[in-house]
């Protein structure tokens, strides 16, 4: 079965929605302009799904030649154009007036806005899984279970929670490439409380992670390691970007290729 690049998505603001692409750049140990910038309140903590639900109800798109962002309300036709680069206080402004207290939007350059652990510079995830999981609660559409889960690589080509072959047990990396970028699945990514939610309304599904963990283990492909962690909630994979891929793109179409396993104590994280 051939597994290639069906899906590439970044989030350039964290918690907004994605910017969907044919071909990424990989910068930094992270894909270029992926969680570049993070809403922040007056204490220094991010606002963001796992705090803010009304976060859920900001509709964003981006043209990032340009470094601008539309922002506007769901059920609100009003488009609010701002510019990305450097301190912008009528964007601050505005998502103050908006969350209903004080907001800064902050830049980093090295995309170290992806939460836990941070030397996760991309997930990935098949498309079957989406599918699975969609079939497993009718409700939620497949689109909007994508949106749940907010992954970066999305996979086709292979059965449902194949992706769970790219992680090994803890302290240990699989290596793998997608197409000549060269790349070390770390963990399955524990889930938190945002695919609880609707992505749009920010409403809770009841009983999500309950379901969700039944799923897992029923679901649970053979030869999975997943029970050597410490439980069943999780989705898609955290990987590790060396340095040395700086600069290469990942492309929809590209192949992946499992390589082997290495020990996590060669990357020092």
């Amino acid at each position: 079965m051939s597994s290639i690049v069906s899906g590439i998505s970044i989030y350039p603001v964290k918690s907004l929605d994605p910017v969907e692409l044919n071909e990424v750049s990989i910068s930094e140990r992270s894909l270029l302009h992926d969680r570049e910038f993070a809403i922040f309140d007056e204490n220094g903590k991010y606002v963001n799904g796992k705090r803010t639900p009304e976060i859920s109800k900001l509709r964003a798109a981006f043209d990032l030649d340009n470094y601008r962002i539309e922002l506007k309300v769901e059920g609100d036709e009003t488009i609010n154009v701002f510019h990305l680069a450097g301190e912008n206080l009528s964007l601050n402004n505005f998502l103050s007036d908006y969350f209903g207290y004080k907001v800064y939007l902050k830049q980093t350059a090295d995309g170290s806005f992806l939460d836990i652990p941070v030397y996760s510079g991309l997930t990935i995830l098949s498309t079957s899984s989406l599918d699975s999981l969609s079939e497993f609660f009718p409700e939620v559409p497949v689109e909007l279970m994508r949106r749940r889960f907010r992954a970066n690589i999305e996979i086709s080509g292979v059965e449902a929670l194949w992706e769970d072959k790219l992680f090994d047990k803890p302290g240990k990396a699989v290596e793998y490439q997608i197409g000549d970028v060269r790349l070390y699945g770390l963990t399955p990514r524990a889930r938190c409380i945002v695919p609880t939610r609707d992505p749009v309304t920010g409403n809770t599904y009841p009983y999500f992670t309950k379901e969700f963990v039944r799923f897992r283990k029923n679901s649970l492909p053979e030869n999975s390691l997943l029970p050597e962690y410490e439980h069943f909630y999780f989705l898609s994979v955290d990987t590790y970007i060396p340095d040395t891929e700086n600069g290469k793109t990942i492309k929809t179409g590209d192949n992946i290729e499992i390589i082997g396993i290495r020990s996590l104590e060669e990357f020092h994280i």
